[in-house]
């Protein structure tokens, strides 16, 4: 092998090398950008549908779990009554919540029928939750469960969806 054809194997090797390490540094800064660039915003593995009432007191926006709403311990317990819906319908309704929790569970009876499913919280405020109900046995609509306060050992309960409303009043039992 003549002595040019090492040279230029040489210089070859070192223009590879060195547009490796350029490579290596424009990666490492990509990198690092963007670690720091999401700082501050919701991560796609941090965002959250559920939303909570009232202002955030964290000193960063990034949202987490512990920003999930929760049940107060004023609506804790089994909760049952009768609700009706327009125009003729009357059907019995069973909710329990238990504190600090995220979800509770909803059961529907009637002439004919029972359902029954899962209520997420939502919303939370001192006197109300509103909670996305998902059926999972029986054939009753999804939609949104609203509970307001209506005394110590009773609440109002009120179910939208695309249908007509169902409300009543449920006592804790």
């Amino acid at each position: 092998m003549s002595h040019g054809a090492t040279a230029r194997r040489g210089r070859r090797t070192v223009w590879l090398i060195a547009a490796a390490v350029v490579v290596a540094a424009v990666v490492a800064g990509v990198v690092v950008h963007l670690g720091q660039g999401t700082r501050g915003r919701p991560s796609a593995t941090s965002s959250l549908s559920a939303h909570t009432s009232g202002p955030s007191h964290s000193p960063s926006p990034r949202l987490s779990t512990s920003h999930v709403p929760v049940t107060p311990a004023a609506f804790a317990g089994t909760w049952s009554g009768q609700v009706k819906q327009q125009p003729t319908d009357t059907y019995n309704v069973r909710v329990t919540l238990k504190a600090d929790a995220k979800t509770g569970s909803i059961r529907y009876t009637g002439v004919g029928f029972s359902c029954s499913g899962l209520l997420a919280l939502v919303n939370v405020t001192a006197t109300e939750l509103t909670m996305n109900q998902g059926i999972t046995q029986g054939k009753c609509e999804n939609g949104q469960v609203t509970i307001t306060q209506a005394g110590t050992d009773a609440i109002g309960f009120r179910f939208t969806s695309s249908g007509p409303v169902a409300a009543g009043t449920l006592d804790r039992r």
